[in-house]
């Protein structure tokens, strides 16, 4: 399932009293919705929390692209520095 605008913003709020806790959102399935509205809002929209939440996405989920493994994520500077220097000690090329 995914969670609404008003599940989403509940949950910003009781993260408020979490000051050093950052999120990481899963948003991979942004562009495949079928509930009424078809929306998949962005944590990272929610109110005060674009500083603190690090959204992951990629490609084949959204465009039919099947053992494609191309994602991306989107964080603020601190966040994605730390995430690139976990990531280049846990993949490699053979």
């Amino acid at each position: 399932g995914v969670y609404d605008e008003k599940q989403l913003r509940e949950l910003a709020s009781v993260l408020e009293d979490y000051p050093n806790v950052a999120i990481l959102a899963d948003e991979i399935y942004e562009r495949l919705v079928y509930t009424e509205g078809g929306k998949c809002p962005s944590f990272a929209a929610m109110p005060n929390m674009f500083h603190r939440t690090m959204a992951v996405n990629g490609f084949s989920k959204a465009y039919a692209m099947t053992g494609m493994r191309l994602g991306y994520m989107a964080a603020p500077a601190r966040l994605a520095k730390a995430a690139t220097t976990v990531q280049s000690q846990i993949t490699s090329c053979a």
